[in-house]
């Protein structure tokens, strides 16, 4: 029921179960199970994200890029936001949907890997994705729990001063071809695929349905919080 009704993974069930007092098998049992079961026909290894398919690609060395100093570089960032010492320190992304235009804005707090998803009705225009940033993260500006955002060089987030204005907080940018700057966010947008694989379409997706996802993927254990 956890794998295929909940979309925990292995890990999550076996971790979860034992800190519940319930006794368990290790995560590596399960994953034993899982590929037995899909040898013999079964189609349980299909509620996992990966599908039991692990892939490990190097990354390519980043190109010399030319420096703009109205941007915030990563390497500029405080410590305290590499140390993952509080709350509100926040990552963001877009995922795109098969046609490329449709897109969903994903954020992620470094800390506690919360995250959220908004639905981009103007799609990737930057002006607009400005405002749905400043929209859903200003009940954490008004609680004081925001401090700092960090993305990507897509021309999606040019209007980033917009975003400063709004929320009062600096936006930083990664390297150029450097996933790992972000990894948090990386990480969430592969677990949202689960819901919205690639090469599917958001047309006719509700606020109720990206509700659904991130109360899934936000009710789930989490080993980095125990």
């Amino acid at each position: 029921r956890l794998l295929n009704q909940e979309q925990w993974s292995p890990e999550q069930i076996s971790s979860r179960l034992r800190l519940e007092g319930i006794a368990m098998v290790g995560k590596t049992t399960i994953y034993n199970w899982l590929h037995a079961d899909k040898r013999s026909g079964g189609d349980l290894y299909s509620y996992c994200r990966h599908g039991l398919k692990y892939r490990c690609k190097r990354l390519s060395e980043p190109c010399n890029s030319k420096k703009r100093g109205r941007y915030k570089s990563i390497l500029d960032r405080p410590e305290i936001i590499d140390e993952q010492g509080r709350m509100g320190d926040m990552e963001m992304d877009l995922i795109l949907g098969d046609s490329g235009s449709e897109a969903i804005l994903t954020l992620t707090d470094r800390k506690t890997d919360y995250i959220f998803l908004e639905a981009l009705p103007h799609r990737r225009k930057a002006k607009p994705i400005a405002r749905a940033v400043n929209s859903r993260l200003a009940f954490l500006k008004w609680r004081g729990q925001l401090h700092s955002i960090t993305t990507d060089n897509g021309p999606e987030f040019s209007a980033f001063r917009s975003i400063e204005r709004g929320l009062g907080v600096p936006v930083y940018f990664a390297r150029a071809y450097r996933s790992t700057d972000k990894p948090h966010i990386e990480h969430a947008n592969a677990l949202i695929r689960q819901y919205l694989p690639k090469h599917s379409s958001f047309e006719g997706l509700t606020k109720g349905d990206l509700k659904e996802i991130e109360l899934r993927l936000n009710n789930r254990p989490r080993k980095k919080l125990g």
